[in-house]
């Protein structure tokens, strides 16, 4: 009989392992707010099933990051079967990124200011928009004529001059979102508009006489600017208003603001100076007033002053004759007018002439030389005896002859 033989066949289970497929071996970083799809495949062709940690959820082999700084790490297993072991777990870590927030919206009341010194002009902002629980903030560019505050709840944008202002708007990061800026926002502060207080009524002063013009005043903050239009007449401190007078004549005295950083230039205003001549008068000295009457070939000499201290100029009509200031009498029987004026300069008025009348009288002549060449004669009725009388007077000869 043939004994029996036999052996111990042992089948054991098939091994397996797992690995992810390309997509979720791509993946190194995700956004916080991210879903994205996981999948790794098994060498024995089994199911694998999924699990996750730190910052994200698991839906199924969706993952949705939960955090945006804490990193996700994902696992697979596969339990196996009756035919295959087990495989080992692999994992993947997946580093959290921030999220871009939402657009951060900026907006005014109005865009659109004039600066006001006592009340300074504002406006509110609105923000609205981003994402997360980041602080906002709100600036000007360095060095403009604006100002932000955070007042109740609202934003105001208040101006301290003319000019623009370019508003920012900015929600910091928190651990799940990237800082977002909003689009800047111009707000332009027009000038404001200046006034000019100024005494414009038409002014007369005499050359020479003492002169305050007016002054002005304005709500701008720049220096007036005084002129003149004619400054042979008179010149104007360009800063103070103080006139100057050094002709005769018209001129329109000017002020005005000028524009600055703040306010537009202000009209001109001005008013019209007129400087007038200083008068003069004319009198005879007293030897000229003491003149009553001058006879037939007399020369005298006459003389005027002036109240300006100017030389007159004289003239003479009717029995005279003049030159210089020298009259000579040409007549004893018609008076003799004599005359001054003076035609006054650049700042004195023309004088108003004055006369005067120097009665002509008769020149007395001198006693007569009489005498004759013979003082004695005899009658002689035949040849009569003849006698030269002669008659002088200064250098006149008078003859005559008598039988």
């Amino acid at each position: 009989d043939l004994t029996p033989v036999s052996y111990q066949l042992v089948v054991i289970a098939g091994s397996q392992v797992l690995s992810w497929d390309a997509a979720t071996n791509g993946i190194s970083s995700q956004a916080f707010g991210n879903s994205f799809s996981i999948g790794a495949t098994s060498s024995a062709a089994l199911t694998p099933t999924y699990a996750v940690s730190g910052g994200c959820t698991l839906a199924g082999t969706t993952v949705t990051m939960t955090s945006g700084t804490t990193s996700c790490v994902i696992t697979a297993d596969q339990a196996g079967s009756a035919t295959t072991t087990a495989a080992p777990q692999i994992s993947k870590t997946v580093a959290a990124a921030l999220a871009v927030q939402n657009p951060l919206l900026l907006s005014a009341t109005t865009t659109s200011l004039t600066y006001n010194s006592s009340t300074p002009a504002s406006t509110a902002l609105q923000i609205s928009g981003g994402s997360g629980t980041g602080a906002v903030t709100v600036g000007v560019g360095a060095g403009e004529p604006c100002s932000v505050a955070l007042s109740g709840g609202i934003w105001t944008l208040t101006s301290s001059g003319a000019g623009t202002c370019h508003v920012s708007a900015t929600r910091a990061a928190d651990a799940n979102y990237q800082s977002m800026a909003a689009s800047a926002l111009v707000v332009t502060v027009a000038k404001a508009s200046a006034t000019l207080a100024f005494d414009s009524t038409s002014k007369t002063v005499q050359f020479g006489a003492a002169f305050t013009g007016p002054t002005a005043s304005t709500n701008s903050t720049a220096s007036i600017v005084y002129s003149s239009s004619d400054t042979s007449v008179a010149t104007v401190n360009s800063s103070t208003g103080a006139v100057t007078i050094v002709g005769v004549g018209s001129t329109t005295i000017s002020a005005q603001a000028p524009t600055n950083a703040n306010y537009l230039a202000s009209p001109t205003v001005s008013y019209v100076l007129n400087v007038t001549a200083v008068p003069q008068s004319l009198t005879w000295n007293a030897a000229t007033n003491g003149l009553t009457s001058k006879a037939f070939g007399d020369t005298f000499t006459i003389g005027a002053t002036s109240s300006a201290g100017l030389t007159p100029t004289y003239s003479a009509s009717g029995g005279c004759s003049i030159s210089g200031n020298q009259v000579t009498m040409t007549s004893g029987v018609t008076n003799c007018v004599i005359s001054a004026a003076q035609s006054g300069n650049a700042t004195t008025a023309s004088a108003s002439p004055i006369t005067k009348t120097i009665t002509a009288t008769l020149m007395a002549q001198p006693m007569l030389d009489v005498s004759a060449s013979a003082l004695n004669l005899t009658f002689n009725p035949i040849t009569p005896e003849q006698v030269t009388v002669t008659a002088d007077r200064k250098s006149t000869r008078l003859n005559s002859s008598h039988t």
